[in-house]
């Protein structure tokens, strides 16, 4: 999966550097990352049954929702088998997760591609940007975010001693915060992938273990990228909404997160705050910038 996220970022930037107009490069990327965005389209009634989508409805229930599709409620037995439902649903979750991560990465960078500075070329670095995301970033990346936002609450809920209590015994240990984990976390937040000093996980627990803490971890730098890529669209909302949208989405149950879940948070926090100072003070911010 990781070497397919990697072309799909190749494949991306390859879009974004044809020598067309913007209008022919956002169909193409629609069509490229189509199967990717249309896998977090907030659900209807008309929707195609699927594991992703019996994913997202559940965990709109909110955390409790996200134990019993996972089947964190279940003994450890039940996680043995390769097709057990419920390590299948890890898997597809943890496909979708990093699909999304890959696309909402590239999607989400400054327009770098040369026919746009040739059309905008008497616009400021931050107009340039700007008119980037609102011409591509934000069609594409915008039906996502409801859904990756239900996602992220399930995940944050899934500390609250309510939650856990949910959580079968035997599986209760996973969401204890070994070395493995804190090195694989560390990891991820500061792009460091080189994980050969420390042991996979490889019995079920572990594996529960690292899908929790690693899905999670991709989910909020998700977040953070969104509010990146959809700026022109999110700080246009009242403030009450907009703090609406952080309180229910990636800060919701925040005070029973472990601390190096706080990390991320905070980062996420920063980039929005500094953007929102973007909107106001653009030149003194690209300035300091």
């Amino acid at each position: 999966m990781v070497e397919k996220c990697v072309l799909m970022e190749a494949l991306i930037l390859l879009c974004l550097r044809l020598p067309q107009s913007i209008e022919v490069q956002r169909d193409l990327l629609k069509q490229l990352v189509s199967h990717v965005t249309s896998a977090w389209s907030t659900p209807t009634p008309t929707s195609q049954s699927t594991p992703m989508l019996r994913l997202l409805t559940t965990c709109a229930t909110g955390g409790s929702g996200l134990v019993s599709i996972l089947g964190l409620d279940q003994p450890i037995s039940a996680h043995q088998d390769f097709q057990s439902p419920y390590v299948q649903m890890r898997i597809t979750l943890g496909q979708n997760v990093l699909a999304l991560l890959a696309t909402s990465r590239r999607l989400s960078e400054p327009a770098n591609s040369q026919q746009v500075f040739k059309r905008i070329h008497y616009l400021s670095f931050y107009h340039n940007n700007l008119f980037y995301l609102q011409q591509i970033t934000v069609p594409l990346l915008e039906p996502v975010v409801s859904s990756v936002f239900v996602v992220v609450r399930a995940f944050n809920e899934l500390w609250l001693p309510d939650t856990r209590a949910l959580v079968d015994p035997s599986v209760l240990p996973a969401f204890e915060m070994t070395e493995h984990v804190k090195y694989t976390l560390l990891s991820l937040q500061i792009g460091r992938t080189d994980k050969r000093h420390l042991p996979e996980p490889k019995t079920p627990l572990e594996r529960i273990r690292s899908s929790l803490y690693e899905h999670h971890e991709n989910l909020l730098t998700i977040v953070g990228l969104l509010f990146t890529g959809l700026s022109p669209s999110l700080y246009h909302l009242p403030t009450d909404q907009l703090a609406m949208l952080l309180h229910q989405g990636c800060c919701a149950a925040f005070e029973h997160l472990p601390d190096l879940k706080l990390n991320s948070l905070l980062r996420i926090l920063f980039i929005i705050t500094l953007l929102w100072a973007f909107q106001f003070y653009p030149v003194d911010i690209a300035y300091y910038l």
